[in-house]
């Protein structure tokens, strides 16, 4: 009986991993094409102003996750439901506030460079780009619980479906002259589309578990029995 539990896991597993490697198969050359055409339409100058913006808020994202994820999908055994909802709630609300402290800081950010135009067009991306760590957050959980569950295929078509949708949005909106928002406008909308999709694919309800926990009140000793596990 055990072996062939350990067969069936095995495929599962190989299964999963061919699935995954059909989708970067996918959104590898179509990423390829993306950047071919914004290097075509695009100064280096907007480049350079994307990348500043954006690693501000790559760091918001590494401190607001702190390696939970992470830990959650590694944890060897059943994880409580306690600590599903102590994890998300933890994230959507460091997430939240790092993003209004982003939001507000973003003139103050865009400080370090000299020049003015600059100064304002990073400082307009940071504003823009400020949602993005709740929305990484938003998904983490649904993300979790998709990978514990071994449901490969269905992850693999959210990373297809979310690839190509928000480049053929990059691409649309550099063909409309965005310039370097283009790149801000096509992540949001891929995260906010790739949030939806690991919902709808997860047996966990994310609106369904926040009610309960504001209901019961968030229990902050949940996240310590689990551990804080930073990266």
């Amino acid at each position: 009986m055990r072996s062939e539990d350990s067969t069936s896991f095995g495929r599962r597993l190989l299964s999963g991993a061919g699935a995954l490697y059909f989708a970067q198969l996918i959104n590898f050359p179509l990423g390829i094409l993306t950047n071919l055409l914004a290097v075509r339409l695009l100064l280096s100058a907007d480049f350079g102003v994307f990348v500043a913006a954006t690693l501000a808020i790559t760091l918001g994202s590494f401190f607001s996750d702190g390696g939970c994820v992470t830990a959650l999908i590694r944890r060897p055994g059943k994880v409580e439901e306690d600590d599903f909802v102590a994890v998300w709630v933890y994230q959507l609300s460091v997430s939240a506030a790092l993003g209004m402290l982003f939001f507000f800081a973003a003139s103050e950010i865009s400080n370090f460079f000299s020049d003015l135009a600059t100064r304002s067009a990073i400082a307009s991306l940071i504003r823009v780009q400020a949602v993005v760590p709740f929305l990484i957050a938003l998904s983490s959980v649904p993300l979790i619980q998709v990978e514990r569950s071994l449901k490969y295929r269905q992850l693999a078509g959210v990373f297809v479906t979310v690839g190509v949708l928000e480049r053929l949005l990059l691409m649309a909106l550099l063909l409309l002259h965005f310039e370097s928002m283009s790149y801000a406008y096509s992540r949001i909308a891929g995260l906010l589309l790739n949030a939806i999709l690991l919902a709808v694919c997860s047996p966990w309800r994310p609106l369904e578990l926040l009610r309960r926990a504001v209901q019961q009140g968030w229990r902050g000793a949940s996240l310590l029995r689990f551990g804080y596990a930073v990266q």
